[in-house]
């Protein structure tokens, strides 16, 4: 009886262990969600100031914004307050918030918005290519191109779902991340404006951003549950600064065509970027769940949070296992096999070893009787050879005393016919 009541203690307490750990999830997601939704409204206020700031404070002569100027401090503030937001997100985060497989699969936002950012790619691979390679550093922009042509294939991709049926597949979502890091060397290594220019600056940190976030997409899309807190960050970050920047730069370009020569399929591709990872994170977070840390359980689901799973698949996989079982049982039956012939062996090795014993020891029975039986024989022979030797001891002393006697007597007849 205390060991019945003793396990559904232990049952107890582990419903009571995974009571608090959805607790926790659904309240790190309730705060993910409220710092993401900060995040956004930094990124469209930071975005208006941002533009107020250029449109007015900026001095294209020297790169910078006047030095009195409100607006610049205040998009500053904004883009450390949206870097303080996503800081917040990675430590508020639960370890056990999975955003693995997208939540409940691809949905017609993140499939028009995946296409679009796919169109821009190719858009922006072509306007590149008809630009020329420059002299200064040509490889830097070949391997840009080569990113961004490969980029839009990855979001097609994306929209249809296939990055996250294949985790395999899900590993193309770092070309996006190689294609940003190529953008963030070519405007270092750019001698245009000043490496301390804010604008350049804000540009690196949203080039940053993307890099950062679709690094961590890829992680969480191939079922990495230590990429989750990564995630959170990432996805905020992109969120507040990269919406920022990318805004107020198309802002800027429709508004104000001429100030800054900015390239409109250029500001459209980043804001389109910026617009794709907002809503992929916006559905994963709103989907994400308690982390399931057995792999199988969140591929097996699969089928039923995506409810596209073709039946065929399905049907192959079945198919699939159901030749491994056998396999399985035909080398389990040949194991079997092996170890009955290799005891069938041993026995009859065994059998014969008694049999050399068993006549071994017959042998030593009969010569241990065969040396009775000399044992004896001699025995029977000393014993004849002691009383023939006794019997002539005998009459050598009967015949010695005789002699003696007799001479005895003759001496004693002749001192008597003497006297």
């Amino acid at each position: 009886m205390p060991i019945i009541i003793y396990n559904h203690n232990i049952y107890d307490l582990q419903e009571n262990n995974e009571s608090v750990i959805k607790l926790k999830s659904s309240v790190s997601k309730t705060i993910l969600i409220v710092l993401s939704a900060f995040a956004l409204l930094a990124a469209l206020g930071g975005a208006v100031l941002l533009f107020f700031a250029m449109e007015g404070d900026y001095d294209a002569a020297i790169k910078h914004f006047d030095f009195n100027s409100e607006y610049a401090n205040y998009v500053l503030a904004t883009a450390l307050g949206g870097l303080a937001l996503a800081i917040a997100g990675f430590f508020l985060s639960s370890k056990k918030l999975s955003f693995a497989r997208n939540g409940r699969g691809v949905t017609f936002p993140v499939t028009f918005v995946s296409i679009l950012a796919g169109l821009m790619c190719a858009i922006h691979f072509w306007i590149g290519v008809r630009g020329g390679v420059p002299e200064e550093k040509p490889g830097l922009l070949l391997a840009e191109l080569t990113f961004t042509v490969l980029s839009a294939v990855y979001f097609f991709l994306k929209a249809f779902g296939l990055t996250y049926k294949k985790p395999a597949l899900a590993l193309t979502g770092l070309i996006p991340a190689l294609m940003f890091a190529f953008k963030l060397l070519r405007l270092y290594f750019d001698n245009t404006d000043p490496l301390n220019a804010p604008l350049k600056l804000y540009t690196i940190v949203m080039y940053v951003s993307f890099m950062f976030y679709f690094t961590a997409e890829a992680g969480v899309d191939i079922l990495r549950p230590k990429m989750s807190r990564k995630y959170a960050f990432s996805g905020i970050a992109a969120v507040s600064v990269g919406g920022m920047v990318s805004l107020s730069k198309l802002a800027v370009r429709v508004i104000d065509v001429d100030k800054f020569g900015y390239d409109i399929i250029e500001v459209t591709f980043f804001a389109v970027i910026w617009l794709c990872a907002v809503i992929s994170f916006a559905e994963k977070l709103l989907t994400s769940r308690e982390n399931k840390e057995d792999e199988a359980f969140l591929i097996n689901t699969e089928a039923e949070d995506s409810g596209e799973t073709d039946g065929s698949e399905v049907a192959e996989e079945a198919e699939t296992a159901d030749e491994e079982a056998k396999e399985a049982v035909e080398e389990a039956e040949e194991a079997v096999e092996e170890a009955e012939e290799a005891a069938d062996e041993a026995a009859d090795e065994a059998e014969q070893d008694a049999e050399k014993f068993e006549q071994a020891a017959e042998e030593a029975e009969e010569a241990a009787d065969g040396a009775a039986d000399e044992a004896e024989q001699d025995a029977e022979e000393f014993e004849q050879a002691a009383e023939e030797t006794a019997e002539e001891t005998v009459e050598d002393a009967a015949d010695t005393v005789e002699e003696a006697v007799e001479e005895t007597v003759e001496e004693a007849a002749e001192k008597t016919a003497e006297e």
